[in-house]
């Protein structure tokens, strides 16, 4: 209820309790305990009847507080209750995992970290840099930093700290400028994906074979899931193989088309982008036409690559400066592609003016569905504080909207996949992982599935693909 009120606001049950009502056993609730939280297979709250009682109180006291303030807010209350349900199932039925299949990509990663930490020695060693008194910590960005300095790469962009900044975007963009920094990149991706399965092992339960992550649907402000415990919507495709349907089933995933691209041309009413949505055509391939002023035929495959930065940059918010670092070109140059888009597209100028606008005068992002979030920040004397506020304003609409669209959805599946004795499993924003058992043929229960999960915007459809196979790792177009 009060995510619905305000998602922005602490949403942890002391924090509420402490706000809005008197609890006499407020010493008793553990600080972190999301509200909401009350199934976590083999944990705290499972072996604990006397919590599990104090919050249901003061769960009861915080409805009581807050129903009467919900008016504008009841339909996204009443969607995110009708969503409740549908996160405990997932918690409880979890996803299967291969503890041996697992268990090798943790071995495989570990001699792949150790093979390049001897190469970038190496390196080092042969350009004069590392020496007996000296050596580097690869995971240490300080160090890092002060290699590639030696080394003269001028590095230019801030971390938030004020230090040079050497994060993976930054790197990328300097990749020809010493053979050194290729290796670095591939020794982090090997690190990053180490620590993805050494997580993912930590969590693994061994009596269900499968993790039971933890699905918060009041975990973003945009009203978007968050998954924890682990985090199941940032699984890299290198990984996903370990994931695989139980016997006797098989995984179906669908996906929305462009779901957050659809919603910003359909509210906007910007005919050539939806026309060219409705036709099936390659959006990024159009928006490459219309930045350069070519037909869609003579878009190049690195043109189109430019297209679907640019079009990604508008979704988030992202200015001229943002767009000359994502494509690695002069910012005058993003300047006059995002003037030639942008005359190409004068009603979708016109209505992401309109959302900063509102937002102004509101204090609010709302979504198409009426999901309202506050940006205090927007109105900040603090430059940066503001810009996030302008950027937010967009980004949160269409991301909202979209968070609202697979809310909806999964509503609307609930009944279809219980009839036909399927589970949802992972919830990854604009797409859903499902496990579907052998004796329901594909074809049967995909036309029903996208029946029920597809819509329309504003006459636009928001279709959805849907793709079959025996792991995660291993889907392919139905």
């Amino acid at each position: 209820m009060r995510f619905a009120l305000n998602p922005s606001s602490p949403l942890t049950l002391k924090a509420l309790l402490l706000r809005y009502v008197e609890f006499p056993e407020l010493d008793s609730i553990p600080d972190t305990l999301d509200v909401g939280v009350v199934v976590v297979p083999e944990g705290l709250l499972s072996d604990n009847r006397e919590l599990l009682g104090l919050m249901a109180e003061a769960t009861r006291l915080l409805h009581d507080k807050l129903h009467d303030s919900l008016h504008w807010a009841n339909p996204v209350y009443q969607q995110e209750l009708g969503i409740a349900p549908i996160c405990t199932e997932m918690i409880i039925f979890g996803i299967k995992i291969l503890f041996g299949a697992l268990q090798e990509k943790i071995s495989g990663l570990e001699a792949a970290i150790e093979e390049l930490e001897a190469k970038l020695t190496s390196m080092t060693t042969l350009i004069g840099v590392a020496n007996s008194d000296f050596s580097i910590n690869w995971s240490s960005p300080g160090d890092i930093r002060n290699l590639l300095l030696s080394l003269g790469v001028e590095l230019k962009n801030h971390t938030a700290g004020g230090k040079l900044s050497v994060s993976k975007d930054i790197l990328a963009g300097f990749s020809e400028s010493h053979p050194i920094i290729p290796v670095l990149l591939e020794y982090r991706h090997m690190v990053k994906l180490h620590g993805i399965c050494r997580t993912l092992k930590r969590f693994y339960n061994p009596s269900t074979e499968a993790i039971h992550c933890q699905w918060l649907q009041t975990g973003v402000p945009t009203g978007r899931f968050r998954s924890k415990g682990p985090n199941l919507q940032q699984i890299p495709d290198f990984i996903r193989s370990v994931f695989v349907a139980r016997p006797g089933y098989y995984f179906l995933s669908i996906d929305y088309d462009q779901l957050e691209y659809r919603i910003l041309a359909a509210c906007a009413g910007e005919t050539a982008l939806v026309e060219a949505l409705k036709r099936g055509e390659d959006i990024h391939r159009k928006t490459a036409a219309l930045m350069l002023g070519l037909p869609v035929f003579n878009v190049s495959p690195e043109q189109r690559a430019m297209g679907k930065q640019l079009g990604y940059s508008q979704l988030y918010g992202s200015g001229p400066s943002g767009l000359a670092h994502k494509l690695n070109i002069p910012t005058s140059r993003a300047n006059a592609l995002l003037d030639q888009y942008f005359a190409a597209v004068p009603r979708l100028v016109a209505f992401l003016d309109t959302l900063q606008q509102r937002a102004l005068t509101n204090g609010y992002v709302e979504s198409y569905y009426g999901r309202r979030r506050p940006l205090p920040e927007i109105s900040s004397p603090n430059g940066k504080l503001r810009a996030f506020g302008m950027r937010s304003a967009v980004n949160g609409f269409a991301q909202s909207t979209a968070a609202d669209v697979a809310k909806q959805s999964m509503i609307r599946l609930a009944p279809v996949l219980r009839s036909y004795g399927a589970k949802m499993l992972v919830q990854l924003h604009d797409g859903l992982l499902i496990e579907v058992p052998d004796s329901v043929p594909p074809e049967v229960i995909v036309p029903k599935i996208k029946a029920a999960a597809e819509t329309e915007i504003e006459g636009l459809p928001l279709t959805v693909t849907a793709s079959i196979g025996p792991t995660w790792h291993d889907l392919k177009k139905s």
